[in-house]
């Protein structure tokens, strides 16, 4: 049976931490022992070496005589098995020397008479005799010509000590190994504690908990900047589901109509013979609820292509107080037939850079929606003016104004107040004058007053 490798990210997390903890702690033990063993080995062999030296001393002073003499003193306060001092002649032949006994096969190594000058550094060697059970460090140098002195010292000691050091290592590797990975799992628990808790919320939310949403306050920042997008994210998916419920039941009840209407038309036709007349109207009523369908669509696909940025804002100059005041005169017949008074003022350079077609629909959109909501004897007033770097077209009109729960909503597609219901219109108007709008790098603002009239505000850059 194949084992798969767990791919949970605290495993991996855990394997990382103590994979580098396990070559970390590897190399410092590995460090420390053979700088350890370094400064053992260094420090012997200096004190061979100044041994060396000093019977070198007691040779120029005294001669061989002094050189034994020295040699017996130092031997009466060593333990034999631990250190030999002995002079050899150019033969190898024994001209003075310690108990050897500890010592029965240091003749069998190779290179131990001096072969420099008398003034050269005595050479040392590392040496193992007797089947490598016995390891000492021998220094060799020229007592005198033909003379070899040779100091050896016992490593013994210090191969114990490093064994010691060996084995304290491994124990310690193998106790702190296991306590690492335990430590090495909480950590990575908890770094990703955040995570976890984002997968679970997101499993929620996929079986249908869409209120549901990430707790936030985690230490760390990348954790709670994730809790806190996530969440972002949910919040505008729910805007955009009740926004879309909202929409669909706009359109429902804003299709409900004319379908009803056109099947109404058509059942009278029926029920009406082969009446030319009634056969005409009952066509002429069909083409126009048809039409009224048509407008809808055509308005919905106008402004997905506005919302997905198809169209270019960046077209020709256009003079805004000139298209305003054309559109005033466009609009004055249908002012007067709601005794109305429309009216214009511009002042100042309110040339912009945009798409003329989109801008006159957008001054037509908002003026269409005073007139509709302004009763007879109101005022509908237009302002185009120059603000700095900015161009201000205002429509104000003295309306039925628009209750402050509702001000949010009229920028929304298909959206209708409760008082609009009765009039004609699918509720695109406005929400197509904001994607023009924000099409040419601009804004529409609403200032409105229940009962006293609306005021809207559109901005857009200066042409330049």
């Amino acid at each position: 049976m194949i084992l798969k490798r767990p791919r949970t990210l605290s495993f991996r997390l855990t394997a990382w931490y103590v994979g580098i903890f396990a070559v970390t702690l590897l190399v410092l033990f590995a460090a420390l022992y053979f700088s350890i063993r370094t400064i053992l080995n260094h420090q012997v062999a200096e004190d061979l070496a100044e041994d060396v030296e000093e019977f070198r001393q007691y040779f120029d002073s005294g001669g061989l005589t002094a050189v034994r003499i020295e040699i017996d003193r130092e031997v009466a306060q060593d333990d034999p098995s631990s250190v030999f001092i002995r002079v050899l002649d150019q033969a190898g032949r024994e001209l003075h020397a310690t108990d050897m006994s500890p010592w029965p096969h240091i003749d069998e190594v190779p290179g131990l008479l001096a072969t420099g000058g008398f003034d050269d550094e005595p050479v040392i060697h590392s040496v193992r005799t007797g089947d490598d059970e016995h390891a000492a460090k021998i220094a060799v140098g020229m007592l005198a010509p033909g003379m070899t002195l040779q100091v050896g010292e016992s490593t013994e000691e210090h191969e114990e000590l490093m064994e010691i050091l060996q084995v304290s290592f491994l124990a310690a590797y193998v106790l702190i190994l296991p306590v690492a990975s335990l430590i090495g799992w909480m950590v990575a628990r908890k770094a990703a504690k955040g995570i976890r808790v984002v997968s679970e919320t997101a499993a929620r939310i996929h079986r249908g908990a869409l209120e549901q949403r990430v707790p936030t306050g985690f230490e760390d920042a990348e954790i709670q900047q994730l809790a806190m997008t996530f969440n972002a994210m949910l919040d505008r998916m729910s805007a955009l589901v009740a926004e879309i419920r909202q929409m669909t039941d706009n359109i429902a009840h804003d299709m409900r109509s004319p379908l009803a209407r056109i099947r109404a038309v058509l059942e009278d036709a029926l029920d009406g013979g082969q009446d030319p007349d009634a056969m005409e109207r009952a066509a002429r009523d069909t083409l126009r609820e048809c039409d009224r369908l048509l407008n809808m669509v055509n308005a919905t696909l106008d402004l997905a292509e506005l919302e997905a940025g198809l169209v270019n804002g960046d077209g020709e100059s256009v003079d805004l107080a000139e298209m305003v005041r054309d559109a005033c005169e466009l609009f004055e017949a249908v002012a007067e037939q709601k005794s109305i008074i429309l009216s214009f003022s511009g002042a100042g350079d309110c040339r912009v850079r945009g798409n003329p077609q989109y801008l006159q629909r957008l001054i037509a959109n908002l003026i269409d929606n005073a007139l509709k909501y302004t009763p007879a004897g109101g005022d509908v007033r237009l302002t185009c003016k120059r603000d700095g770097a900015r161009v201000l077209v205002e429509v104000s009109d003295t309306g039925i104004g628009i209750c402050p729960e509702q001000q949010a909503k009229v920028f929304d597609r298909f959206f209708r107040g409760d008082d609009s219901r009765q009039l004609e219109g699918c509720g695109m108007g406005l929400s197509f004058a904001r994607a023009i709008a924000q099409a040419h790098k601009g804004e529409i603002s609403l200032r409105s007053r229940e009962g006293v009239g609306s005021r809207f505000i559109a901005v857009f850059p200066a042409f330049q």
